[in-house]
């Protein structure tokens, strides 16, 4: 059993297991809460799952950040990259930083990390990326823009941005955190359009491994099914409860004829 987890800056830990189970409370001992939490499910705002997204980010390392910065990014597994790219937006002014862009498919695993590397290809992350760049970013307060071509998917500010400093992520900035620290999402692939909402700072980085809490967007066939599946039920609840009624009617009566 694989499992996924992040240790944040709170002592706190998220993680997830892939081929578990767990028993929902929708049936006779369940109390109907399975059915309650089913319909929250499939009800919630669709838009907080949004791929791709930017999912961790190290821009500033202990010591020189050659070879050692990099962004991850989550995204559905299979997808090509080539057209995206990394745009920074510098918060002293607002302007363009390095542009890098980005080529290869997403892995399986929907994580896609782009690493620093010198101009020999070393990269304190080669193991962990998919792509080998040679680049840098400053520390803030700056933003990261992830763009297919002209359209900005996603965008990430972090630091203090005074009055006349430029924003331009999502919301309010995320944490700017120490040296060696990287950015995270708590959920790798949950957007609510809030980087300060949405990331935490991370003592150990860790590129390529992610929670998720993703939900399939429910197609009309779907929510047909489970809307006549719920009447089912309901029906099937209303005629057991009919023919106990009549049983014990029939019991009241056989009884009085006894009599």
């Amino acid at each position: 059993m694989k499992i996924a987890q992040r240790f944040y800056a709170d002592g706190r830990s998220t993680g997830r297991k892939e081929g578990g189970s767990r028993q929902n409370g929708f049936g006779p001992k369940g109390g109907g809460w399975g059915l309650l939490w089913f319909l929250y499910i499939v009800w919630m705002p669709m838009n907080a799952f949004a791929l791709p997204l930017i999912s961790e980010v190290l821009y500033d390392d202990q010591g020189s950040d050659d070879a050692s910065v990099f962004v991850e990014i989550s995204a559905e597994a299979g997808l090509d990259l080539d057209g995206f790219f990394l745009q920074e937006v510098n918060g002293n002014g607002g302007g363009l930083g390095p542009v890098i862009a980005l080529r290869g498919l997403v892995p399986a695993d929907g994580l896609f990390v782009v690493a620093d590397a010198t101009g020999s290809g070393f990269s304190k992350w080669e193991e962990e990326a998919d792509l080998l760049l040679n680049f840098d970013f400053q520390n803030g307060p700056d933003s990261i823009r992830l763009m297919e071509g002209t359209v900005v998917r996603d965008a990430l500010g972090y630091g203090t941005f005074d009055a006349d400093k430029v924003f331009a992520g999502e919301g309010t900035p995320a944490v700017d955190p120490p040296a060696g620290w990287s950015v995270a999402r708590r959920w790798a692939d949950r957007d609510t359009q809030d980087n300060g909402a949405d990331f935490l700072a991370l003592e150990e980085p860790s590129p390529g491994v992610a929670p998720w809490q993703s939900v399939p967007e429910p197609g009309s066939g779907l929510l047909a099914g489970f809307a006549l599946g719920v009447l089912a039920w309901w029906r099937r609840s209303g005629l057991s409860q009919a023919s106990e009624r009549k049983r014990l009617a029939q019991t009241g009566a056989q009884a009085v004829r006894c009599k």
